[in-house]
């Protein structure tokens, strides 16, 4: 994705679809590992209160 950025124009994209796609599947891998993501976590913090009791 590339940004051209003018002082007439602001802001002007050249390939916005592109973008989005890239956007929606960083969301949708972000969606697809979130619960992974959260049983390591919780994993990780039982093991921290374990190991401090």
């Amino acid at each position: 994705m590339r940004i051209k950025y003018n002082e007439k124009e602001g802001l002007n994209m050249d390939i916005p679809y592109s973008g989005w796609l890239m956007f929606c599947l960083g969301l949708a891998v972000v969606f697809v590992t979130l619960p992974d993501i959260i049983t390591a976590l919780s994993h990780f913090i039982s093991m921290f209160l374990t190991l401090h009791k």
